[in-house]
Parts: structure tokens; C-alpha cells; sequence
């Protein structure tokens, strides 16, 4: 995984897994190869049920693991992929991620001052509760800018 995924992602990844194998109480790589798909299952109804762990860390913890079994697997450690049989909590996309309008805005601004002086104006479009708003920030000829938002 180290060639394939930032540092970012392996560290997480690496507690998931240590998470799975200390739930289950396995300690050495025996015990690995011997997990059948049914405790990936109750591990994961466990992590939903009890311990209350948002879908997004579900989805995060299988998908930590399926990748260990993928390499498990690539390598002749175990013969498949347990991990792909299991179903994933659903997506919500209505769940906005967005940011605030003078979040926006101040990219926009942040962008033009790192620019220096600059003929172009900057645009930002941000996705503010499922709507898109544009930040615009344009430059004067003396170095200064206007800043603006419109939704």
C-alpha cells in the first residue's frame, strides 16, 4: 500500500485494521487467514450497532480492510477478497459538505493577494447547502481588489 496510498491514508488504514484485529481478538497472522466473511459481518454490525460509528467510518474501515485482504491475496496469503461480499452503508449525497459564503469569499481574496498584481480576475465557485456560489475578486491597476459574492 505505500506506493499506491498517501501517508494520509495508510495511517488510517492501518488503525482500521488494527481496530478489526483487536475487536476480534486476533493476534498473529494465522488467525488472519482463518476470519471467514461472516465476522467481517458481525465486525461491521458491531462497529453500526453498538460502538454508533458513522457510515462514512464504516465505509472507511471495510474499505481499510478489503485492501488488506486484496493484498493478502495478490500475494497467496489467503484465496480471496472477504471483504466484497460485505455491504457498505449507503452514501448519503443530500449531506452537503459545503462551506459559507464568506469562506468563499475569502478564498477568492486569499487567491488574488498570493497572485500579486495580476489583469485576471479569480473566480471561485464554492457549493454552499447544495447551491453554487461565486466568490468573484477582481484586480484594480494598482494592486488593490474588489471582492464580491453572488449565489
Amino acid at each position: 500500500m505505500a506506493g499506491q496510498k498517501s501517508a494520509r491514508t495508510r495511517r488510517p488504514y492501518r488503525l482500521d485494521v488494527a481496530h478489526f484485529m483487536r475487536t476480534l481478538g486476533i493476534a498473529t497472522p494465522d488467525q488472519l487467514r482463518q476470519v471467514d466473511h461472516r465476522a467481517v459481518i458481525a465486525w461491521e454490525r458491531l462497529m453500526r450497532e453498538q460502538d454508533g460509528a458513522a457510515a462514512s467510518t464504516v465505509r472507511r474501515r471495510l474499505s481499510a480492510l478489503s485492501s488488506l485482504f486484496k493484498h493478502l491475496v495478490r500475494h497467496g496469503a489467503t484465496s480471496r477478497n472477504l471483504v466484497v461480499a460485505v455491504s457498505r452503508p449507503a452514501i448519503n449525497h443530500a449531506e452537503g459538505h459545503g462551506i459559507s459564503a464568506g469562506s468563499c469569499s475569502r478564498m477568492a481574496s486569499s487567491r488574488l493577494k498570493r497572485a500579486g498584481r495580476s489583469s485576471l480576475p479569480f473566480v471561485a465557485a464554492c457549493r454552499i447547502s447544495g447551491k453554487v456560489a461565486l466568490a468573484a475578486a477582481t484586480m484594480h491597476t494598482a494592486g488593490q481588489f474588489r471582492q464580491g459574492s453572488t449565489s
